[in-house]
């Protein structure tokens, strides 16, 4: 059991289902092993959200966009004239000017939007300026889930590592021996983290290393390039995670986002298989030679989403509607207002979800890929008459 109590403060004007939330959030923390605590309240003028904030010993804020869809009674009868983003501005931007030697952070702290949004727009919309002073966006309806108090407690530690460490290599748990790993200008950027406010380190490692597909890859991505059916492989899986365990990322926020060093994938690969090459493999060749190697024989390969025009086995990523294994012989690279950085892939959709019309509103693919699309939409349109 954790010893460390994790006081966020969530403010929110529609107190009696921002309570219910806290209360299961509570709940499940205790049966994880945590002791986690949410203060919810309305919300009162900037000024004195800050000075409650600093006053209470506040690890984490929560907070809606929208704060005034229900006029809260009282002192405060007259409303609220801003929205959640006007006063994590406040907060954020407060820190930034006391981030000197002489005086302490004002609220250096993990923040947390509550988001409407769906997921793949939460995914490519990140870094559009009302969103990037937040730490996480999570949709109303899952914050009252394990997965989302694991969050909370990893960005509580996370702020707390970057305030102890100096460079990346600490907070990402790397050694002279496997700093490789991580590309260059991830290092160059934390190299003084000292001289940065928290959530600015803290932002990029999310942003940046943890929520895109890396030389970091997540669970479902893993699965993909060894060709597995998670679901469908059961316990078996969970055998083959065990080793590969050596790969297991150890830095800041692993609790909250297990991730995996591909290069290291690679390796013990190539260990076991020399000369024989990931990429190129059809899933079932990928699991055989794991299942062989590693006497897992109730592995399942995993299968391609299919028609129209995903069929190709040799995986690499996952489908950002389908959140399914996909290769990208058969993907459309989604659009992004920036450019993605060297060390970090694309997010991707199927050419099945594209041509059957299964685009999440917010989502666009690249310009480049549009006649591409209407030319395999008319040869589907035609040999389906």
């Amino acid at each position: 059991m954790e010893n460390n109590t994790y006081h966020y403060l969530w403010i929110d004007d529609e107190q009696a289902k921002a309570q219910m939330a806290a209360n299961t959030m509570e709940v499940l923390a205790t049966s994880m092993g945590f002791n986690l605590k949410i203060t919810v309240m309305y919300p009162l003028s900037i000024d004195n959200n800050i000075k409650y904030i600093q006053s209470n010993k506040i690890d984490g804020l929560i907070t809606d966009l929208r704060l005034d869809k229900t006029p809260p009674i009282g002192e405060i009868a007259k409303g609220i004239d801003y929205r959640g983003s006007t006063l994590v501005e406040e907060i954020r931007q407060r820190t930034y000017e006391n981030n000197l030697p002489s005086k302490p952070f004002i609220i250096d702290i993990p923040i947390i939007l509550i988001s409407s949004n769906n997921y793949i727009e939460k995914k490519i919309s990140s870094f559009k300026p009302e969103f990037i002073l937040f730490d996480d966006r999570i949709i109303r309806d899952d914050i009252a889930k394990k997965e989302s108090v694991l969050k909370m407690i990893s960005y509580v530690d996370a702020y707390k590592a970057i305030k102890k460490s100096s460079t990346g290599e600490d907070l990402l748990i790397l050694s002279e021996n496997n700093k490789h790993w991580v590309h260059q200008d991830v290092l160059f950027y934390l190299t003084d983290i000292k001289k940065q406010t928290s959530y600015k380190t803290a932002i990029f490692v999310l942003n940046e290393l943890l929520e895109r597909t890396t030389n970091l890859i997540n669970e479902a991505v893993l699965a993909a390039r060894l060709g597995v059916d998670i679901k469908e492989s059961g316990e078996a899986w969970h055998k083959l995670l065990e080793k590969f365990k050596p790969c297991k990322y150890k830095g800041i926020y692993h609790l909250s986002h297990p991730r995996w060093w591909f290069t290291r994938v690679e390796e013990i690969w190539l260990e076991k298989n020399p000369d024989i090459y990931l990429e190129p493999l059809k899933a079932d060749e990928r699991v055989s030679l794991l299942a062989d190697t590693f006497e897992i024989q109730s592995l399942v390969a995993a299968k391609a989403i299919g028609q129209p025009f995903t069929t190709d086995t040799r995986f690499w990523d996952i489908c950002q509607y389908h959140q399914m294994p996909l290769s990208l012989s058969d993907a459309f690279a989604i659009y992004e207002e920036r450019s993605t950085k060297y060390w970090q892939a694309s997010f991707y959709l199927s050419k099945a979800a594209a041509l059957s019309s299964q685009i999440p509103d917010g989502v666009i693919l690249m310009p480049q890929d549009h006649e591409e699309i209407d030319r395999l939409q008319n040869i589907w349109n035609n040999n389906n008459k």
